[in-house]
């Protein structure tokens, strides 16, 4: 799996969160967090997965959250 934004390349395998490209730091506003399935196999569990955070990250931190859905047939998403 990788990733793309702008120039950047990042593949979800050599992230290191203490990395500077992975780091989250008092001055961090965007955070993505991929959760990984297998289509056709398991899409309730990733979406009941994608809510669930979502309303922790609401509810604990206030948090306004926006996700999206990639797969063979949508290659692509932009966050918002």
């Amino acid at each position: 799996m990788m990733y793309a934004r702008g120039n950047s390349i990042k593949t979800r395998q050599w992230i290191w969160r203490q990395g500077v490209s992975g780091m989250i730091t008092a001055d961090t506003t965007d955070i993505f967090y991929p959760i990984d399935g297998f289509s056709g196999i398991n899409d309730t569990a990733v979406l009941n997965a994608r809510d669930e955070l979502a309303e922790v990250l609401a509810n604990t931190l206030g948090c306004r959250t926006s996700f999206g859905w990639v797969d063979k047939k949508s290659m692509e998403f932009a966050i918002e």
